[in-house]
């Protein structure tokens, strides 16, 4: 699989627009992994579940049973996931991407849904991706292409590398509980305890509403550039 590559001062970016349009490697000074890379294997099956990165679009998260209602029409999805009854994430993550525009230090990919699996409306996804000296941003959009409203989102899923000085920070006003099946339950405020100060992942302990609270920003201490989503 052909992989797209970016370089930016210490920064090295693999993209795999094929592979559900996911990040392949995300690296500083050539050999430090800030997310998980991802195994051949991975990229081969064409899906981005097991990258370094990857989009969910147009919904993130699980629809109880496939099951939503919309403008008074029930909707249903077929489960989507390796082993799972609820559809999840959307299909971007399963789909190929195609590369529109890249030069040495930034690139866009993008997807086009047209509704007859999956999600049953049609949309165009786009991501886009620029690096700096020690920054990585990454932009996500979609483009409604009915012509009447539909529902939509979008988000990311990074894998960052855990090691003994990597510290997590997050920033949140509300948070979901989830229950057993990480099906959300009831939107909360954050708690006081979950305040965002970095702390050591090894000393951290979020219950499982507080880690679907936002994104989670590992940084480890010293040598880990930024990475930033818009």
């Amino acid at each position: 699989m052909k992989l797209l590559s970016l370089r930016a001062g210490r920064l090295g970016l693999e993209l795999a627009p094929q592979a559900g349009g996911s990040i392949a490697r995300f690296t500083a000074d050539g050999s430090i992994d800030l997310l998980r890379p991802t195994q051949p294997e991975a990229l081969a099956s064409g899906r981005g579940n097991e990258s370094s990165c990857y989009p969910l679009v147009p919904f993130s998260g699980r629809i109880a049973n496939g099951r939503l209602a919309f403008d008074g029409t029930e909707i249903v999805l077929k489960p989507n996931w390796p082993g799972g009854r609820h559809p999840m994430h959307g299909d971007g993550w399963a789909r190929p991407w195609t590369a529109t525009r890249s030069d040495a230090q930034s690139a866009d990919i993008v997807y086009e849904h047209d509704g007859r699996e999956g999600w049953p409306f049609r949309y165009r996804a786009r991501q886009t991706y620029r690096l700096e000296s020690d920054t990585l941003t990454v932009a996500m959009s979609i483009e409604n292409l009915e012509s009447r409203v539909v529902p939509a989102g979008l988000g990311l899923h990074p894998f960052f590398v855990r090691d003994a000085d990597t510290e997590l920070a997050c920033r949140a006003q509300h948070a979901w509980r989830t229950d057993a099946e990480v099906l959300p339950i009831e939107r909360i405020a954050v708690p006081h305890q979950w305040d965002s100060r970095p702390r050591a992942v090894s000393t951290a302990s979020p219950s499982t509403a507080a880690s679907r609270a936002g994104m989670a920003a590992p940084r480890s201490a010293g040598r880990a550039p930024g990475f930033a989503s818009t």
